[in-house]
């Protein structure tokens, strides 16, 4: 039993100290991806051009006239020679956008410089990602040339010269596909999410300590019949976006009611136009649903300074999703009454309760917002960072992490008399009292 016991110890201290390797390179699954992305691509737009309807009879509807519409298979070699110079630039502009190297310096051993440290890391990991981005969208560019090119070939019907000519751009493809997964990435990532995470985890603080709300309400008082039925916070979060659903749903239904009473329009084109309603309504409901569950993305104290907020990202999604559905409702109406006004009219109506809605929640009322699924989807990711904030993200230098949470979350920090530690600040994230009731 001793020996086991020793062996035991001694397998457990094995698999604290051993390193196994494993493969970081997946340049095949990105060959393979980005190039089924292009023949996709290609499909879905030729199954678009040949699914709408033409006005002119007298030529067949087939997949080669479509493509010979587009200029692929004639006698006139333009299009094929774009083709073939898309593809093969594309080769130059991604082995120097892979060679291209950006190498943070090493943590300096004074503290002075820690903060220039830390914004020259950030910066390098921003510089990799938009290189990435660069060479994923040259590699996606590039295969859709060369599927292109294929359908060329094989409509030309030349004989052995197309086909090798193709295979050799689907090699120079699979080449510039595979530079996105070879591309070096330095070890600064990690550090620099460990750092956003501190940074986003002290402005919520500062947001909740200003509100007065705790992590652990969810925003739902245990009276009300919401905390009732929905047995646990998620459950909540998910009955309240229920009942936002409603809101458009069913004023947008009775406005298409009171049309369609007096006007009177056929029943295929009455749900053809509800239809397109509902549908805008969804995308409304689906644009809140994103502003509300990326919160933490956006909140921050009034006139404070201390944080940067990514609020372009949920900016950008609220502005899209109001867009498409707006205009898929102005169409629904525009089917069944020819007056563009009093389409326009009927879909800001419509939409009016869930804008203000959405208004004052921006706004941060608390009464009559959406402020319940704010401080929920807040406090469930206040807890989420905080769990993994007290041990450090990477295990390649603790130093580096303990510096970025020293120039972060400084340690002579002062909250309530007393000095703030990063472990003592985590436990103030997790510990704080419940939300105070007027």
């Amino acid at each position: 039993m001793e020996d086991c016991s020793k062996r035991a110890e001694a397998l457990c201290e094995l698999n604290l100290k051993g390193f196994a390797p494993e493969s970081r390179v997946n340049a095949i699954k990105s060959a393979v991806g980005i190039v089924c992305l292009a023949v996709v691509t290609v499909a879905l737009l030729a199954w678009m051009d040949f699914a709408q309807p033409k006005e002119s009879a007298g030529q067949e509807e087939s997949l080669s006239n479509v493509f010979r519409g587009w200029g692929l298979g004639c006698s006139n070699g333009e299009f094929r020679e774009f083709i073939v110079t898309m593809a093969l630039a594309a080769v130059p502009v991604g082995l120097t956008i892979a060679g291209m190297t950006w190498g943070a310096r090493v943590r300096p051993k004074s503290s002075v410089f820690h903060g220039e440290w830390l914004q020259d890391v950030v910066d390098t990991v921003r510089r990799e990602t938009t290189a990435w981005v660069i060479l994923f969208l040259n590699a996606y560019v590039c295969g859709v040339a060369v599927v292109l090119f294929w359908i060329d070939a094989l409509l030309r019907n030349n004989g052995v010269a197309s086909i090798l000519s193709a295979i050799f751009l689907s090699t120079v493809c699979l080449f510039s596909a595979s530079l996105p997964a070879l591309m070096k990435v330095g070890d600064g990532v990690a550090v620099s999410s460990y750092a956003y995470s501190l940074i986003t985890l002290r402005r919520i603080a500062l947001w909740r300590y200003y509100h007065d709300v705790s992590p652990r309400c969810g925003g739902f008082d245990k009276k009300s019949w919401v905390g009732k039925v929905g047995r646990s916070e998620r459950g909540q979060r998910q009955l309240f976006y229920a009942l936002v659903a409603l809101v458009p749903v069913v004023s947008s239904l009775l406005l298409w009611l009171a049309v369609c009473v007096y006007v009177r329009p056929s029943l295929r084109l009455g749900l053809f136009s509800l239809s397109l309603i509902v549908l805008g309504a969804v995308m409304l409901w689906f644009g809140v649903v994103v502003v509300v569950n990326n919160s933490t993305l956006w909140v921050r104290v009034p006139g404070s300074k201390l944080g940067r907020t990514e609020w372009w990202v949920v900016a950008f999604v609220l502005v899209v999703s109001c867009l498409v559905g707006c205009l898929l409702q102005f169409a629904g109406y525009k089917v069944v009454i020819e007056s563009c006004w009093f389409a326009v009219l009927l879909t800001v109506g419509g939409d009016s309760v869930l804008g203000g809605l959405v208004w004052r929640t921006l706004r941060e009322h608390r009464k009559y917002s959406l402020w319940p699924l704010v401080l929920g989807c807040v406090a469930a990711e206040q807890r989420r960072m905080a769990k993994t904030m007290v041990r450090p993200l990477g295990k390649s230098n603790v130093e580096d992490y303990v510096a970025v949470a020293d120039l972060i979350v400084p340690g002579d920090l002062i909250l309530d008399g007393k000095g703030l530690r990063l472990r003592d600040f985590i436990n103030e994230m997790m510990t704080f009292a419940d939300v105070s009731e007027e």
